[in-house]
């Protein structure tokens, strides 16, 4: 039987994804960066958070300030930098799988992530003022099985472009859409700007679906083997009847 290394899965689709959607994106010049990898734990002690990320990456500086985390160009496996980016975390473990951020007329964002306990994120992507009364269309929370909450419901906007989650557990998918002006001409633009509402998407729900399929499985595992716990073998012609299922660690 072959036996899933179920982290190294997790790692390989967060690659996968990041470089599917890379190509469609433009590069930065290269600059010297700190690497950190998904063993890199980045705490905020007092709020009793922890922040890592599922693949390797670059920072050129991270620092932590009033608990939260403020990373400058980072980048995640040649993706596009993200210039400005802070995270906060309260009562709560989050690793983020991944992100992808380009610019059209306006700046389109995704960041995919999963929260262990019941606590608040906080993040801000370095987009500046936003206007309040759009912000329900432009921004959008999703959780698990593709379910998109309404603003108010689980997360909060602020003016400078902070967004609060609250409350929720396991995959979450933060998106800013970056409709585009439908009064600024787009003909001159490259193809991955006058498309970016449908490759976001698109990217977004193939994250989402990966990562909630490898979820899953993960769940499931663990119900086995705690099936397999309440349920010893009784003895040796038990077992030569009864094919039992050997679990093996991560």
């Amino acid at each position: 039987m072959v036996r899933i290394n179920h982290k190294a899965l997790l790692t390989w689709i967060a690659i996968a994804i990041i470089l599917l959607s890379a190509p469609f994106f433009p590069k930065t010049q290269a600059q010297t960066n700190t690497p950190f990898n998904p063993s890199n734990i980045f705490s905020v002690p007092s709020q009793k958070g922890t922040i890592s990320f599922a693949v390797n990456g670059t920072y050129s500086s991270a620092t932590l300030e009033n608990n939260t985390w403020f990373f400058q160009n980072l980048q995640l496996n040649g993706s596009r930098t993200l210039a400005n980016f802070s995270v906060s975390v309260e009562n709560c473990n989050i690793t983020i799988y991944a992100y992808q951020a380009f610019t059209t007329s306006r700046v389109s964002i995704r960041l995919i992530y999963v929260a262990q306990g019941v606590g608040k994120q906080v993040f801000n992507f370095g987009v500046g003022s936003i206007d309040l009364q759009l912000a329900s269309t432009d921004w959008s929370v999703i959780i698990n099985n593709n379910v998109f909450l309404a603003l108010g419901s689980g997360w909060t906007i602020t003016q400078d472009g902070t967004v609060t989650v609250d409350g929720l557990t396991g995959l979450v998918n933060v998106v800013r859409w970056g409709f585009v002006d439908n009064n600024v001409s787009n003909s001159n633009v490259p193809f991955y700007e006058q498309h970016s509402v449908a490759i976001i998407t698109v990217t977004s729900v193939a994250v989402i679906v990966a990562v909630a399929l490898v979820v899953k499985m993960v769940g499931g595992r663990t119900s086995v083997t705690k099936e397999v716990s309440r349920h010893p073998k009784s003895d040796s012609s038990a077992s030569a009847l009864t094919p039992q299922r050997r679990i093996q660690p991560w």
